[in-house]
């Protein structure tokens, strides 16, 4: 960054003092003062170098150059960068870019000024850390989020990797052996592809009563895996995989709190050597090949050796070649693929938009975000998937797993009836071996999200200390978000089919019963009673902010916040008592609060400060207003299947719908009034969120300006109106197609207990 000198920080042992030039023009202070230390003192320079030589040094430098390209000019010191000042002058020199929104502009100097403090312990400590705040206000000034190029590369090889187990599914190429089924395949080669290839395949080849052998064959292959399962990468992988190396067993044991069985059985090979490839495929019956080598003529070559080579049993082959380059395939048991790494590394792969397994996995992700925003635009919420790599691949890996979940109990995801024979095998649960199944598959589920949360750097909450600790402190929840690139997650443990929790009285389990608890439900059981722990300590802190609150407003004489404010004190008593519905409720009203203070249009930063406090007190009340079952989650996205396994199907038609009800045909008004009255034809839907959804074919545009003008005579107030504003849709025919949301306390409750039943 500072034109200057090239280190690594991670060996500053072997820097010197003449491999420093200290450039004056962009070097910090701290670098100043540590040239004056050392001088010609070699010993001064070995003793400090590793106080002085920090990325924050960097950071400054960063800081100068942000100045030069904003202002064409470089300040000499701290004080230099006042405020006010250069945010004027970034608002008259930027005016068409920013467009009147001063906010950004004072962003912007507010980064200039934290990366130039002279004071190093004031001053960004990392780059990362620099990088997100600029991304913010570049998402806020071109409504995209920047994705950086490493990024992208890893959004496209996992969208190859995901593709590639869709066409051509790991259970396809399997072998049957006593006790079950069995998957080995073998990735070979060092190209950047591989980890997204590995990862894909432990997440998605979790299958019921399957074993997963995986070979990574590579000269440096021990070298990949200790990058693979460092720290900075998966640290906790090695703990639920079993590891050879060059047929040397060097870790037989899994931690069972985790997993009760490992999620593979990793089989690292230095020798890559074609004979010795053929001779493992011929050995262990290895049927699935995925030719990774950068030089892509050795891929071709080996795929074509091994398609020579390949016996009766049904082999697939999928080699790196950018060119295309097809193998000659005289055996019908053999089936390859050329696989594509052009253009990766520039932005998202387009083609990838158009791929089935992406559409799948927006179905997905439509599927729940229909469920959280039951009134968000479709539009919206595909153009945000688009941008979001980590929710493409997270959906991609949730709606690939159905595929082999089902095939695991042997449906085709594809076939026509699967879901009818989805719902005969499993979702009807009229008897004992149906309940296990889905407990079984739900089961492997949690497994699935376990190896994935893994493959993505999440650690282990370890103990229950260790869940108090961080506990809603800062940004976390329940789980330790301290570090975002490893979240310690409590639910990543081990489920065995059954529950051992009751559907609420947690308070009741016994000693015996709890030491009972397999460790998801045990787990279950610790969340709920630390956050029960936290709200008795909190409870008269909460208390003292209500009465503030009330306090505030009415001495200000807000007659409206007064009422809304002893809605809120009632809310916060449902929440406590864990009654229906209650999180929604309280919800409601903190926003009615907001929306009627900045009505009042007066600031008063002592309600505000008591606000914010309440807010986060509020917090792991609202977590723990209904007993969390964490093995019911793991149940939702079975029973979620069957509408998944539609939407994969008319991805253009996926919405948030849970079921759909009334015919037709029986909504026709067949009577004379059909000329001049409203045609309904209408389909109601409840939603995930247990609202209705009406929708409705009316004959002409009056005929809706007729309904709507009806439903606003019915709910005359605009706050808490049951009926939502109609939306309508234009038809070639001239017909109208009309949407009315339907929306209640009384509502949900009533389609909740309709749902249980």
């Amino acid at each position: 960054f500072d034109a200057d000198s090239v280190l690594d920080y991670r060996h500053l042992e072997e820097v010197e003092p003449e491999d420093i030039r200290f450039n004056t023009t962009y070097l910090s202070p701290q670098l100043r003062l540590f040239r004056e230390i050392f001088a010609d003192d070699r010993g001064e320079f070995l003793r400090k170098r590793q106080i002085y030589l920090t990325p924050s040094a960097d950071i400054y430098s960063v800081g100068l150059l942000l100045c030069q390209q904003l202002f064409d000019r470089i300040p000499e010191h701290e004080d230099e960068i006042e405020t006010e000042s250069f945010k004027k002058e970034l608002c008259d020199r930027y005016e068409a870019e920013l467009n009147g929104r001063e906010k950004l502009a004072a962003a912007l100097v507010k980064i200039m000024r934290r990366a130039l403090r002279e004071l190093v312990g004031y001053r960004y400590q990392t780059a990362q850390s620099l990088f997100n705040d600029l991304g913010k206000v570049y998402h806020a000034l071109t409504a995209e989020m920047y994705v950086p190029r490493k990024t992208a590369a890893r959004a496209n090889y996992s969208y190859v990797a995901y593709d590639l187990l869709e066409r051509y599914p790991l259970f396809d190429y399997g072998t049957q052996k006593s006790g079950g089924r069995v998957l080995d395949i073998a990735i070979v080669g060092t190209h950047g592809m591989r980890r997204q290839m590995l990862q894909a395949m432990i997440a998605c080849g979790q299958m019921l009563d399957t074993r997963l052998n995986i070979r990574l064959f590579d000269a440096d292959v021990e070298r990949f895996w200790d990058s693979f399962t460092s720290e900075k990468s998966c640290p906790e992988l090695n703990r639920v995989v079993t590891c050879n190396l060059n047929q040397k067993m060097i870790r037989m044991d899994v931690d069972t709190t985790i997993v009760d069985s490992p999620l593979a059985h990793i089989y690292l090979d230095a020798n890559d050597s074609e004979s010795h490839i053929l001779d493992t495929m011929k050995s262990c019956r290895t049927r699935y090949f995925v030719l990774l080598q950068e030089e892509e003529s050795r891929n071709y070559k080996i795929a074509k050796s091994l398609a020579k080579e390949a016996g009766d049993g049904p082999v697939f082959i999928g080699y790196l070649n950018n060119e295309n380059k097809q193998i000659p395939v005289l055996n019908r048991c053999v089936t390859t693929f050329s696989i594509s790494s052009q253009k990766m590394s520039e932005a998202y792969c387009e083609e990838a938009f158009e791929s089935k397994i992406y559409q799948m996995g927006l179905a997905v992700h439509l599927y729940y975000s229909g469920g959280n925003e039951p009134d968000a635009d479709r539009k919206k919420i595909c153009d945000a998937f688009r941008k979001d790599p980590y929710s493409i691949a997270s959906s991609e890996r949730s709606a690939l797993h159905g595929v082999y979940k089902l095939a695991s109990i042997g449906i085709d995801w594809y076939a026509k009836d699967a879901e009818k024979l989805f719902y005969d095998r499993v979702l009807s649960l009229k008897t004992a071996e149906q309940r296990t199944l889905l407990e079984r598959l739900a089961a492997l589920e949690h497994r699935s999200w376990t190896a994935y949360m893994i493959l993505q750097g999440a650690k282990t909450v370890n103990s229950a200390e260790e869940l108090r600790h961080y506990a809603y402190v800062g940004n976390n929840d329940w789980k330790d978000r301290s570090d975002p690139d490893h979240i310690k997650h409590p639910c990543r443990r081990a489920r065995r089919p059954g529950r051992g929790l009751p559907e609420c009285g947690w308070e009741n389990l016994t000693e015996e019963e709890i030491n009972r608890l397999d460790s998801l439900d045990y787990w279950s059981y610790l969340i709920w009673h630390t956050l029960e722990e936290l709200i008795k300590r909190d409870h008269a802190l909460r208390e003292h902010k209500t009465q503030e609150i009330c306090r505030l407003t009415r001495e200000e004489g807000w007659y409206e916040l007064e009422i809304v404010c002893d809605r809120m004190e009632g809310a916060i008593g449902k929440c406590l008592k864990k009654e229906n519905s209650a999180a929604e409720y309280w919800r409601n009203v903190r926003n009615e609060f907001s929306v009627a203070y900045q009505a009042e249009q007066k600031k008063n930063l002592r309600l505000e400060e008591a606000l914010t406090d309440l807010d986060r007190l509020m917090r792991p009340v609202l977590q723990n207003s209904s007993y969390h079952d964490f093995k019911k989650s793991d149940e939702d996205v079975i029973f979620a299947l069957a509408e998944i396994l539609t939407a994969s199907r008319k991805w253009d038609q996926a919405s948030d719908t849970i079921a759909a009800s009334a015919p037709e045909e029986s909504a026709v008004r067949q009577n004379a009034e059909a000329e001049t009255l409203p045609v309904f034809e209408p389909e109601i839907t409840i939603r995930k969120d247990l609202s209705l959804e009406i929708r409705t074919i009316l004959k002409t545009e009056r005929d809706a300006e007729q309904l709507e003008a009806l439903l606003e005579q019915l709910e005359p107030n605009e706050e808490s109106r049951l009926f939502q504003k109609l939306k309508q849709k234009g038809r070639s025919d001239g017909s109208v197609e009309v949407i009315v949301s339907v929306n209640s306390p009384a509502l949900r409750e009533a389609l909740r207990k309709f749902k249980e039943e």
